[in-house]
């Protein structure tokens, strides 16, 4: 604009010399245009700022891990006049981190015309990302004048889920000693023997106290008790992953997008299998806890942990709370502790160590797990995900 400007004042100046210097009917129309230019543009950009609206949509509410998400550029003008130029500042940014990125689109709109531009955005981890218009100018046919319009939808928003692993994780359906569950299975089977699941003949290796004497005796074979699979909630998940202020913050988010990625995929595995199962999540003021049983309730806690920033401090304050609570009433423990967390962070060890009474401890580290510094009690695994997450996460007993 500024070298319109200055163009323009040239211009002004020739004309005005070449009016006084030929005074004649064509200088005359020359000086008359160049003065009459700037009001008849201005008033025809006024007009148009009024009958041009510009707004975002999002198709996709969720995206997959690596693949990009189309987000849709509106622009609509209604006058009879075309629009030259149209500067647009599009911003966005993943929640974890809240660095702002930037693109400038340049566009015209075309007259009584609403044209889309779709923008392909992605991120290197998951999480909730916001896309906004920051500001739109219109330009008259020269760019002497602009003007700021308000956009109608300025922001929306989709959430990239994290990479999700095929894992087929052991489940060992053992009891938890604090806890009754009056839910059972209907499709599979378990070592409940307040429930009978069901029956069938006998085969060999089926266990002899397993045989129900009176259906043998009755249908001349022997028939064997399947007891019920009990639906209690006996694992809990502990997302254990904080932003170090001596650490990268591209790190600390790059390991909370591999916790989230080994969570997700056991979780569902998890579901598929009738398992119920509860996820602590750490927040600024003390910790929320989450019951899963089905995909979708695993897809709303995904949402509420992906769309705020990292945490900073204790990554195993909830743990710790939770322990806690234990000693003040046994019957909120659970069988199995899995603790997604980073091997190294000095934390690890005055957490598993509070949690030696425990009935079983598992940590699954996003980290090199090859010197801990420590000893760990008899009741914890460490298994790390970094690599090979796949044949690591099946090698695990839940």
């Amino acid at each position: 604009m500024l070298i319109v400007a200055i163009f323009y004042l040239i211009m002004l100046i020739g004309s005005v010399l070449f009016y006084i210097m030929f005074k004649d009917d064509f200088s005359f129309y020359v000086l008359t245009l160049v003065l009459t230019t700037p009001p008849i543009l201005l008033i025809s950009l006024i007009l148009l700022r009024r009958k041009v609206s510009v707004s975002l949509s999002c198709a996709k509410q969720v995206c997959k891990f690596g693949s990009e998400c189309p987000v849709f550029l509106k622009i609509k003008n209604t006058s009879l006049m075309p629009v030259s130029s149209l500067r647009i500042t599009i911003g966005y940014k993943n929640l974890l981190d809240n660095i702002e990125h930037q693109m400038v689109i340049t566009t015209p709109a075309h007259l009584a015309n609403t044209d889309e531009i779709r923008l392909m955005l992605s991120s290197s981890y998951c999480g909730r990302i916001d896309v906004y218009i920051k500001k739109v100018r219109i330009y008259d046919f020269i760019k002497l004048f602009s003007m700021k319009i308000k956009p109608k939808a300025q922001q929306v928003s989709f959430l990239i889920y994290p990479k999700l692993e095929a894992v087929e994780p052991s489940v060992s359906y053992y009891s938890n000693p604090y806890s009754e569950s009056d839910s059972f299975s209907k499709h599979k089977p378990g070592d409940d023997v307040s429930e009978i699941f069901g029956m069938h003949d006998y085969i060999p290796g089926d266990r002899i106290n397993r045989i129900h004497w009176k259906a043998s005796a009755k249908e001349d074979k022997l028939i064997v008790k399947d007891y019920s699979l009990p639906l209690g909630n006996n694992i809990a998940f502990f997302l254990c992953i904080s932003q170090d202020d001596t650490q990268n913050s591209n790190a600390a988010i790059e390991k909370y997008s591999i916790a989230m990625s080994a969570l997700a995929s056991v979780s569902i595995s998890l579901c598929e299998n009738e398992i119920s199962h509860t996820i602590f999540v750490n927040t600024e003021n003390g910790y929320d806890t989450f019951s899963v049983s089905k995909n979708e309730e695993l897809t709303s806690l995904l949402s509420d942990c992906l769309s705020g920033r990292l945490l900073s401090g204790n990554p195993f304050r909830a743990y710790e709370e939770y322990l806690s609570g234990c000693e003040i009433s046994a019957s909120c423990r659970y069988s199995h502790c899995v603790l997604l967390c980073d091997s190294s962070s000095p934390e690890l060890q005055k957490a598993v160590t509070l949690g030696y009474n425990q009935q079983r401890q598992t940590i699954i580290s996003v980290g090199d797990i090859s010197d801990i510094g420590f000893t760990l009690p008899e009741n914890t695994n460490i298994y790390s995900v970094r690599e090979n997450m796949v044949s690591v996460l099946s090698e695990i007993t839940m």
